[in-house]
């Protein structure tokens, strides 16, 4: 896990929510499932970690299972954002 946005989301989510110890992977299901990792309060917590950490917006409809299910959809949801912002701001750059 070398992506330096996965690894801080790893690291964030298992120093706040994982309260068993154990190890968690990219692709595990993080708001239901075995452990269900995260409840809707503490996924309100992530956005908030997300848009802080990374300086972007989450918009309220894209926080659905298929963009913030696991760490895996996040940090992609988290890659695309910034490429966005770059974007705009390269663009803006003239």
């Amino acid at each position: 896990m070398s992506d330096p946005i996965t690894q801080t989301i790893v690291e964030y989510i298992g120093l706040n929510f994982v309260l068993d110890g154990g190890d968690l992977a990219v692709d595990e299901p993080l708001l239901d499932g075995e452990r269900e990792i995260l409840d809707s309060a503490a996924m309100l917590e992530v956005i908030l970690f997300l848009e802080e950490e990374f300086g972007i917006a989450v918009d309220d409809d894209d926080v659905t299972c298929e963009q913030f299910g696991s760490i895996g959809l996040m940090a992609a949801y988290v890659a695309a954002k910034m490429d966005t912002v770059r974007q705009i701001g390269a663009a803006g750059v003239r």
